[in-house]
């Protein structure tokens, strides 16, 4: 029996967030929309919105992909 697949994807909590867009700016992928929505399909769990978020509204969270 094979386990289920899981990845990490950035989380945006949007009553911490300041609006600053540093996320948007610094993903390599462009998995961030203007509305600080994040898409799981081209989210790869980089972690370099969550390391640069100056408010630290940003965490990987653990997500089934199965």
């Amino acid at each position: 029996m094979m386990g289920r697949k899981k990845k990490n994807i950035a989380e945006i909590d949007p009553d911490s967030c300041m609006h600053c867009f540093e996320c948007i700016d610094i993903c390599p992928l462009n998995a961030i929309n203007d509305d600080l929505a994040v898409d799981g399909s081209l989210c790869d769990g980089c972690g370099k919105c969550e390391e640069n978020c100056p408010s630290v509204a940003i965490e990987l969270v653990e997500i089934d992909t199965t």
